[in-house]
């Protein structure tokens, strides 16, 4: 028995056929069963019956099984229907769903019938309909005399005379607004040949193989026919110009079987892009212009070619499934940077030998998907967080990402990912760019990115929940490194001495991360050629606390210097002006050393200073204007080379202080 609806004063429901052997087109298979049938009125049935009213995705599944039931009867029934369905709500160009549903009726249904409507639906020249019907014969299906005689037709247009490029090449320098250009040397002249004219190149048997006219103000609407057959043409270029209106005129591009570099960037083109190209075309610009929608299509002989597609900064509103359907396999480089696309990318990744991918700026939600992807260069997802449309890549960072060896670039800014840091992104030797930044990634800093050392040029950890140390094996680092890590509020200070003198370190200046202190002790230490030093036990080491430090004395509980005592310890060198920024520092005895040069005039500023002993060093000049400092109790710079003259200093405790200086030759004292 089989089974078809029955409706009631409650709906529908399904029951068994009255007869044994019923007719297979009255009755409805069971729901996600395919239709057996030699005619589409059971898979219209199950669209009835197992789909929701408003479920258009559903429906879509079965009508397009009606279609090609109707198609393979050589009818068109139900394929109508299945248009509504599956292209409901449709926002790209007129004709592109229907043509990219008959396509793919073609793929999953191929006959004869429903592979020769689709070439109906889908296109308009006779070179369109060449490519489809040789695209067809991977399914096997026979090529009729009809279908030879259009490719025959396309073949023809492509012997035109000399004559005829220049009379297309005027027409097209009307269309442009020719005479607004801000070069147009030799265009239209009666004597100057086609070849000669600004931007154009041809070969040798003065065909026109290049129109590279970027940056001349060309204006108006690029019509359908324009360039139309330039046979040898390859390289096509108009970026940077005023040419607007919709992109109408893919189809026609089919003729230039030559082409192979096409430019329109920065524009002023709108509306839906039709991706279908000759089979030469491996580069495509189509960025910085007002596009809304794109579609590709396999049936295009471009389908395997195309290698770079540039569509960033444009409006491209679309599901990302929608978009990477029907992707080109042999895509090298992709940017979509700067437009609307949303929703999850397709896992794993589609493009296996892209080696520069870049969706920033766009609305991408989901788990970033896995990418099969070796030669993969650069990959660049950040800044997916845009509110209305609920965009953000969540979850955790993927391991498998350590499998991309050739990586330069991995920026996954501005997103909602969690956890930590995989570890294994350490195994990415060639890194130049790590960008993390913007999400909500937690625990500690993996000391494994110290093996990105010898290539990374920035490191981007900003604004996240990273909690822990800043490992020490950072400073490892070459001195060129970008390293942010702001905005982290559960990471522990301090970070290491040395990453403190990082330049690019962008946490040098929080005194939290590098105490202002430590930082000018470290100058001293290597103005005053520390090295050498008699004793210099733990100076500079990048953990222990700069309090520790072999002749430095802090206040109680705080890391505020309050005296430093290393007289008679081998000093030389010169006296650094970072020592003015030991603001709390009582007592400063530097006494029995050899330094020399200068009291930096900074001095002065050291306004708790109360035991200042500087004598016996080399010192000259003559700076010795200390009257800011009255809390002096103790001053003695003899045994040095100063001049000049030393105000009366007005010290509170006058009857209790101690003034030594020269007197001529050094004494004794």
């Amino acid at each position: 028995f089989c089974m078809t609806p029955f409706p009631t004063t409650e709906g529908v429901y399904i029951r068994s056929c009255d007869i044994p052997k019923c007719d297979p087109c009255a009755c409805t298979p069971q729901c996600e069963k395919s239709n057996d049938a030699d005619c589409g009125c059971p898979s219209v049935s199950q669209a009835d019956t197992c789909c929701e009213e408003d479920d258009a995705r559903c429906k879509c599944h079965y009508l397009k099984e009606a279609c090609s039931k109707s198609l393979e009867g050589k009818s068109t029934e139900f394929c109508e229907d299945a248009s509504v369905a599956c292209c409901d709500g449709s926002i790209e160009g007129d004709n592109e769903c229907k043509c990219a549903m008959h396509e793919q009726i073609c793929m999953d249904f191929p006959s004869q019938s429903s592979c020769d409507y689709a070439a109906e639906v889908c296109c308009k020249t006779d070179q369109c309909y060449c490519d489809f019907y040789t695209y067809s014969t991977t399914f096997s299906i026979t090529q009729s005399d009809d279908k030879a005689i259009k490719c025959s037709q396309a073949n023809e247009r492509q012997f035109i005379s000399l004559n005829a490029e220049r009379l297309l090449l005027t027409g097209f320098y009307n269309i442009l607004g020719g005479e607004y250009w801000i070069n147009s040397a030799g265009w239209l002249n009666d004597t100057v040949h086609q070849c000669d004219w600004f931007g154009i190149q041809c070969n040798g048997e003065r065909r026109v193989i290049e129109i590279t006219l970027r940056d001349n103000n060309l204006q108006g609407e690029l019509l359908n026919d324009y360039p139309a057959i330039l046979p040898a043409l390859a390289k096509f270029d108009l970026a940077g110009n005023k040419i607007s209106g919709n992109v109408r005129y893919s189809d026609y591009l089919l003729d230039l079987r030559q082409l192979d570099h096409f430019d329109v960037s920065r524009n002023s083109l709108t509306g839906h892009v039709d991706m279908t190209f000759p089979p030469s075309t491996s580069h495509v610009n189509i960025s910085h212009n007002n596009v809304t929608s794109i579609g590709f299509k396999r049936f295009n002989p471009a389908f395997e070619t195309l290698r770079m597609v540039d569509l960033s900064n444009n409006h491209i509103d679309l599901d990302a499934s929608t978009f990477f359907f029907n992707i080109p396999p042999n895509i090298e480089k992709l940017v979509l940077s700067n437009n609307m696309l949303k929703g999850a990318l397709p896992n794993p990744f589609p493009l296996p030998i892209i080696g520069v991918f870049m969706i920033d700026n766009n609305a991408i939600s989901g788990a970033l998907p896995d990418f099969p992807a070796p030669r993969l260069k650069t990959l660049d997802v950040s800044n997916q967080n845009k509110r209305e449309h609920d965009g953000g890549l969540s979850g955790s960072i993927p391991t498998t990402l350590s499998n991309l060896i050739d990586l330069t670039v991995l920026n996954l800014a501005g997103n909602k990912f969690t956890q930590r840091i995989p570890h294994a992104l350490g195994n990415l030797h060639f890194l130049q760019v790590l960008n993390l930044s913007s999400n909500a990634l937690d625990k500690s800093i993996p000391s494994e990115l110290e093996t990105l050392k010898d290539f990374l040029e920035v490191l981007d950890l900003s604004s996240n929940k990273l909690t822990g140390s800043i490992p020490r094996e950072l400073v490892n680092f070459q001195d060129t490194l970008l390293l942010n890590l702001r905005e982290n509020s559960n990471l522990l200070g301090p970070a290491s001495l040395d990453l403190c003198f990082l330049p690019g370190f962008d946490l040098s200046n929080n005194a939290s991360f590098c105490p202002p202190e430590r930082n000018a002790l470290r100058e001293f230490y290597e103005s005053t050629k520390g090295f050498e030093w008699t004793e210099s036990k733990l100076w500079l080491d990048p953990v222990i606390s700069h309090c520790d430090w072999f002749g430095v004395t802090c206040e109680e509980n705080s890391t505020n210097t309050i005296k430093l005592e290393l007289s008679n310890n081998g000093l030389s060198g010169k006296l650094s002006e970072e020592i003015a920024l030991l603001t709390h520092l009582e007592f400063l005895d530097l006494s029995d050393n050899d330094i020399k040069g200068s009291i930096p005039t900074e001095i002065r500023n050291l306004s708790h200073l109360k035991h200042f002993r500087l004598c016996y060093n080399g010192f000259i000049g003559n700076e010795t204007n200390f009257g800011h400092l009255q809390d002096l109790e103790l001053i003695q710079i003899h045994g040095n080379r100063l001049s000049g003259t030393i105000p009366m200093l007005h010290l509170p405790f006058s009857d209790r202080s101690s003034f030594v200086s020269d007197c001529g030759n050094p004494s004794d004292f």
